[in-house]
């Protein structure tokens, strides 16, 4: 997961795309989360910036493919904090894989469904726990530690 330009201290509204490697302006800051828990099991994600993982718009109950963006502030003006809230819903696979749904129950999706996408994809909301196109692989994440 990559702010949209790869800087380490992204502008409000940067969008969250996928993109292969490190970034290379920013470099690992600008691909360090944090998950700030919000109760048991829930949580905010938070950019090494400060910003927090925001549906674009603060929603709390987003549409389909609506853009996840980094936004200053830990509560949405709109949403408050349910908007800001995700949940990373393991794989039965194991070895760190993890979807992440989001308070409304819509998943984080590639644009477009793929399981391999593009580099520059961005990530959306989207209902639905597996992908059309790219099945349950389009929506596995992967923790790293670093």
């Amino acid at each position: 997961m990559h702010p949209e330009g790869g800087k380490a201290c992204p502008d409000n509204g940067t969008k969250l795309l996928l993109y292969q490697g490190y970034s290379y302006e920013g470099r690992a800051d600008a691909l360090t989360f944090t998950a700030v828990e919000v109760r048991e099991g829930q949580f905010k994600l938070q950019h090494k910036s400060g910003k927090f993982v925001h549906p674009d718009g603060g929603s709390a109950r987003p549409v389909n493919g609506t853009k996840l963006v980094l936004h200053e502030g830990g509560f949405s003006g709109v949403g408050g904090e349910e908007a800001l809230t995700f949940e990373a819903v393991d794989d039965r696979g194991g070895g760190g894989k993890f979807k992440l749904q989001h308070s409304s129950g819509k998943f984080v999706h590639p644009d477009g469904g793929r399981a391999a996408p593009s580099n520059g994809t961005h990530l959306v909301l989207h209902d639905g726990s597996f992908s059309n196109v790219g099945g349950e692989d389009a929506l596995t994440f992967k923790r790293c530690y670093r």
